[in-house]
């Protein structure tokens, strides 16, 4: 087993920890989710009623309940919390995101050659609904996990973590599905037989035509419509970069061990140099980004480089994400 197996091999390892420490493997559902569900005759509402629904696979009725009580400003914090967990739970849910179905891609490819992180995660979910759910997931950590502890101006709040060690890795797998979903969306990634990366390409996804565009995509916060009350003031800041300080938090909450990070910690620092990256080369940048470029040369962008540089150093970044 060469390196990059065995990283490709800790990524499934730290999602069968979250099977084991959380014993919550959300059954499949179908389609893809309207995230105000649908306000069926038969659903149970408050945050019981959206337990029940999730508990018996009907994703639709947990997604409304759990909507309703993130809707209503007089609820208490510690409820919307819980909402907020079986909202995300309930997203991921309707769109077959499973810990099994994740482990079973990650075997699934790693078998076929080692291949790049980012491409090991799955594409069934769309960039809306993986943030969504990743939204509402981080939303729960704040108000009920230990971001909640470390707050000192906590007040009337819970006093031991509620989320299990198995939710903070589902909600370090939501947050790295925006990432993945983000990027992908916009830079197809191309692997040569042994598993490097060879190439990448521009998708053409909203007309974006230069990697200076794709850069600027992915550091512009994503614009979100139709969140729950409780849940828009997170949405103002929220990309990818946003994305990967949850993930990796989470994974850390969940009390992984250096070994089980060491991919993660991978991905946080790629996404780093792509900020550092973005910097420069943004309308107003300034600075330089050294990087390393396709003949092995030492190489550096500035805020005049050509677009066809900056595809370079994109690549250069995302070959370490091994």
């Amino acid at each position: 087993m060469n390196d990059k197996q065995r990283k490709a091999l800790a990524l499934s390892k730290v999602i069968v920890l979250g099977m084991i420490m959380g014993g919550m493997v959300l059954s499949g559902g179908c389609g893809k989710t309207s995230l105000l569900g649908n306000n069926n005759s038969g659903d149970e509402p408050g945050v019981s009623g959206a337990q029940n629904s999730l508990n018996n696979g009907n994703y639709d009725g947990a997604i409304s309940a759990s909507t309703a009580v993130l809707n209503t400003a007089s609820v208490a914090s510690s409820e919307k919390g819980t909402a907020s967990l079986i909202l995300g739970q309930a997203i991921l849910g309707k769109n077959k995101v499973t810990a099994i179905d994740l482990m079973n891609s990650i075997g699934d490819k790693s078998s076929n050659g080692p291949q790049n992180v980012i491409s090991l995660l799955p594409s069934s979910i769309s960039i809306g609904e993986a943030m969504y759910a990743a939204i509402a997931l981080n939303y729960a950590a704040s108000s009920l996990g230990t971001a909640a502890l470390r707050s000192a101006s906590q007040t009337g709040g819970i006093s031991a973590k509620v989320l299990s060690n198995g939710d903070d890795v589902i909600r370090g797998v939501a947050n790295l599905m925006v990432l993945a979903r983000t990027i992908m969306s916009y830079i197809t990634i191309s692997e040569s037989n042994n598993g490097n990366l060879s190439n990448i390409s521009l998708t053409g996804q909203n007309s974006i035509s230069t990697y200076k565009g794709a850069l600027t995509v992915f550091f512009t916060p994503i614009q979100a419509t139709n969140l729950p009350l409780a849940l828009q003031a997170s949405a103002s800041t929220f990309n990818i970069a946003t994305s990967m300080t949850k993930a990796y938090d989470a994974f850390v909450d969940a009390k992984l061990v250096s070994g089980q990070l060491t991919s993660i910690t991978n991905v946080k620092t790629a996404i780093n140099q792509l900020q550092a990256l973005y910097n420069v080369v943004k309308v107003g940048g300034s600075g330089t980004f050294s990087y390393t470029n396709s003949s092995d040369a030492s190489a550096t962008i500035t805020t005049s480089s050509d677009d066809s540089d900056v595809k370079e150093a994109i690549m250069f970044v995302l070959k370490t994400v091994k």
